[in-house]
């Protein structure tokens, strides 16, 4: 069952062929791929609680803020080792001594490279533990972000713009399988994709609940 995303009528399957991936709405008179419209997501109106565990839904004074934060299992290996041997180096390259009063010229030019990788390791840490990816909702100064709260990487998107919600290729492949994000199209084809890594039953819950919102902001 698809449908066309101006008119939200019903494609018949007279009007549609998976083999040539040509689907035509005659209503509007558009022709689609078909593979686009069988990525669209069908609106799923729901309430906030039915939301997953590792997806929470704010409603605040200038619209919705949709949040999915999953702590990563690589923190299992990286917190230990990060302890060992972040912990390790610069308490023996820096730590020890300043406080003995033995530290050269030559031990800190040393430890360096070692600081350099604790700091970076700090920051991964960081990230793994309180980043999470924000879907903001409001008007034409929505946005989606990553990062812890609202500093990060962000995209604007106007949520009266965007046509349709749409599984697609997220360009990312866990195991050598490609995993697909969330695509905000706009009316213009513009599409913002985000979300590839995101655990597949939030993934599928966040676009229903976005495509319900665009359905009912209509």
């Amino acid at each position: 069952m698809i449908k066309c995303t101006k008119c939200k009528n019903l494609i018949p399957d007279m009007d549609f062929s998976v083999a040539t991936d040509i689907a035509l709405c005659r209503n509007c008179n558009i022709q689609y791929k078909y593979s686009d419209l069988s990525n669209v997501v069908d609106p799923l109106r729901m309430s906030k609680h039915d939301a997953p565990r590792y997806v929470t839904i704010y409603y605040t004074g200038s619209g919705e803020e949709i949040i999915y934060r999953k702590k990563s299992p690589v923190l299992l290996f990286l917190m230990p080792f990060y302890f060992l041997w972040s912990g390790g180096s610069m308490t023996m390259i820096y730590v020890v001594p300043i406080i003995n009063g033995t530290l050269t010229m030559g031990g800190a030019l040393f430890g360096i490279p070692f600081a350099l990788g604790t700091i970076v390791l700090t920051l991964v840490i960081a990230c793994l533990l309180f980043c999470s990816t924000k879907v903001i909702l409001n008007g034409d100064n929505s946005m989606v972000i990553y990062g812890i709260g609202k500093i990060g990487y962000r995209t604007n998107f106007d949520i009266a713009k965007v046509e349709s919600i749409r599984m697609k290729d997220g360009g990312v492949s866990i195991n050598d399988i490609p995993q697909k994000g969330i695509a905000l199209v706009e009316n213009n084809g513009t599409e913002l994709i985000f979300g590839s890594l995101i655990e597949e039953g939030s993934k599928e819950y966040i676009a229903k609940y976005l495509a319900s919102k665009i359905d009912l902001a209509r």
